[in-house]
């Protein structure tokens, strides 16, 4: 009985070995030749589910799906497995959502040539067999949101909050930056859902008086982006650290940063519980400076910025007393009409 057993153990493994060489051939075939593969894989697992019935333990250890199987997008077992130009296999809702950004090969980066797909029935009728005699049960078909382009954000934030090198710290802040200008659903996800991510985005620009140009443009596009959002911009205003922050960059930034700076608290300043509390910040003073000093577009945002703010009694009184008026009129002498956005 007991060589019985280890005979039944020794198949099960080749089988499995068996399993596993075909799966890939399946896949990266975009179905198989002529269906053999397919026709391989069903006779291997009907194989196996007679082996492992035999073994009244099979039946309560934890099944184990096979990578093949698993959607490289949602890493779950896929339900609709879809086939795309570059002959790999992905889950419908996933791929769609992909390819709906993105018109390269999650798996391979190759460009696609098109974005059809179809249906791919062989490995789907391949998961049906395995679900079927494992006693597997494969989920349905749901109408989740699908939140593909968030999965790395925590990733990144470590990446710049406690960074390995200046380099990688900047090509993290970059990357964000980038998503951040792609996909809506990273700025949301981003402020509300990660904890503390603004405090852990701005901190390495806190206790740093030397910050690296390319890093700060970076992580000043990325706030700029995330304030763009009715749902953020409370949270960004109110975060110790980001009017600081802006004063410092509409100083002493690059020309971009100085924009970005400046576009931030334009669009931070339209929500009407952020105005006293910029209006209480050295924001204040920094945009008059922009206004004097800098470029057209910083200048344009920060005109429209103080457009908002101004009407706030208290604020324009402050504004005044900061230098606002001598900074308009030196804008009106170089030939700026920017004052007629203050009224």
């Amino acid at each position: 009985m007991a060589d019985s057993t280890a005979d039944e153990s020794t198949n099960a493994d080749t089988l499995w070995r068996e399993l596993h060489k075909v799966l890939p051939e399946i896949w990266y075939d975009g179905g198989g030749k002529d269906h053999c593969e397919i026709d391989e894989a069903i006779r291997i697992l009907t194989c196996l589910r007679k082996i492992e019935s035999k073994n009244p333990e099979s039946d309560i250890s934890p099944v184990e799906v096979p990578k093949e199987f698993i959607c490289t997008l949602s890493n779950k077992i896929m339900i609709e497995p879809m086939l795309i130009a570059s002959g790999q296999t992905f889950e419908k809702s996933y791929i769609l959502e992909w390819l709906k950004h993105e018109r390269t090969c999650p798996r391979t980066k190759q460009v696609l040539y098109h974005r059809f797909m179809i249906p791919n029935h062989l490995i789907n009728e391949v998961i049906k067999e395995w679900c079927r005699i494992h006693n597997f049960d494969r989920p349905k078909t749901s109408d989740e949101v699908i939140d593909l382009f968030t999965g790395d954000l925590e990733s990144l934030l470590q990446r710049i909050s406690c960074p390995t090198s200046v380099e990688d710290q900047t090509e993290a802040a970059k990357e964000l930056s980038l998503k951040a200008k792609r996909f809506s659903s990273v700025c949301v996800y981003f402020v509300a859902k990660i904890p503390d991510s603004i405090t852990r985005l701005l901190t390495p620009l806190s206790i740093s008086e030397d910050s690296n140009p390319e890093f700060l443009e970076n992580i000043v596009t990325a706030l700029h982006i995330f304030s763009t959002f009715e749902k953020n911009k409370t949270l960004v205003a109110e975060n110790p650290l980001v009017l600081p922050l802006l004063a410092k960059s509409m100083k002493q930034g690059t020309v971009l940063t100085r924009i970005h700076s400046a576009a931030t608290v334009n669009s931070l300043s339209y929500t009407d519980s952020n105005k006293i509390i910029i209006g209480n910040s050295e924001v204040l003073k920094a945009l008059i400076h922009v206004i004097e000093e800098g470029d057209s577009l910083a200048t344009s945002e920060a005109f429209s910025a103080l457009s908002n703010l101004c009407p706030v009694k208290e604020i324009s009184e402050k504004a005044v007393s900061e230098g606002l008026i001598r900074a308009a009129i030196k804008k009106i002498k170089a030939g700026s009409n920017y004052l007629e956005e203050l009224k």
